[in-house]
């Protein structure tokens, strides 16, 4: 077995990030009575953004495609997301006549309904699964994906569980002995980070698992998503491993645990009597698995996984500028 080390450098697979392009009125609506319609919308936009710059500048996702995945997903959601991914410096995939490999660039994906509705969100997710695995990456790939991890993500949020995207790639990439001692890739595990609004904000699941339904029955947006979520995966005989606690940011209350969650992140003074005052833009992204992932091994725990991009940079601006994040002392 691979050192843990040597497991993060051989990190692939697929992160597909699931977003709606932030336009007033049609996006954070629920965000409206605070922000106003303009100001759900730059925030929406700055969430997306530090989402997709932390997995950017995280060394340990170097090797895993990037999908954003956005509605609507038609030629004017394209555009807006094209010029999203422009204003942030992150190259996107320019199709086959692109030359190099296309591996680590981000693809962007229409979603195949015109709308992100909680209603169909399970085929849009099968729909997205089943595209990814059989998608040739690069010009050196004849063949789809096979036994590795297909991440999805929200873009809601922007406090990522770094650690815990890294473990289910590596988990979903492995081959689990089952009890005649043989390899069995028809058990490997997800991994599922609850939300603390009965949601969840990432799931990894092996790419074995494409043909199995496995978002079927699932009740979204409804504070049992995260369970029924998990009652389908194993159903279909998919052991789940669960990750750290992730916070959506869908109401106004939880713009409010967002600040104060900053704020208590951007002062920190060291030991030893020596002070040292980090503000939100020098800290980088970086969290450590958690305590609730009870079935992980010391051979499968990932830890002090970092981005280079600072924790919640763009979401922390936007805050600033609309009046709900108070930096001074």
């Amino acid at each position: 077995m691979p050192s843990q080390q040597q497991r993060q450098q051989l990190t692939s697979g697929c992160i597909v990030v699931v977003a709606k392009c932030p336009i007033p009125g049609k996006s954070k609506t629920r965000l409206a009575p605070l922000l106003g319609e303009d100001g759900s919308a730059k925030l929406a936009k700055a969430m997306l953004s530090d989402v997709l710059l932390t997995l950017e500048h995280c060394s340990e996702l170097e090797k895993v495609n990037k999908v954003l995945l956005y509605a609507p997903g038609d030629e004017t959601g394209r555009s807006i997301m094209a010029s999203i991914l422009g204003a942030i410096g992150i190259e996107g995939y320019r199709g086959a006549e692109d030359s190099s490999s296309g591996l680590s660039k981000w693809r962007l994906l229409p979603m195949i309904s015109p709308n992100l509705q909680s209603s169909d969100l399970g085929d849009i997710l099968q729909h997205a699964l089943d595209r990814v695995v059989e998608t040739p990456w690069n010009q050196n790939q004849e063949r789809p994906m096979s036994s590795t991890g297909v991440v999805f993500l929200g873009m809601d949020s922007p406090e990522l569980a770094l650690p815990d995207i890294v473990k289910g790639l590596h988990l979903a990439s492995d081959e689990v002995d089952n009890q005649d001692g043989e390899h069995d890739k028809s058990r490997l595990p997800a991994v599922l980070c609850p939300s603390d609004d009965g949601g969840y904000g990432m799931l990894c699941v092996p790419s074995t698992s494409v043909s199995r339904r496995i978002f079927e029955n699932v009740y979204w947006s409804h504070p049992l998503t995260a369970v029924s979520q998990l009652k389908a995966l194993t159903d279909a005989s998919i052991p789940v491993i669960l990750g750290q606690l992730m916070h959506d940011i869908d109401e106004p209350e939880d713009v409010t645990k967002l600040c104060q969650r900053i704020s208590s992140r951007a002062k920190i003074v060291t030991e030893n009597n020596v002070a040292t005052k980090l503000t939100g833009l020098e800290m980088p992204s970086s969290y450590s698995s958690s305590s609730l992932d009870m079935s992980a091994t010391e051979d499968t725990k990932v830890t002090h996984v970092k981005s280079l991009h600072p924790e919640c940079k763009y979401t922390k601006l936007a805050l600033e500028e609309l009046g709900s994040l108070d930096t001074k002392d």
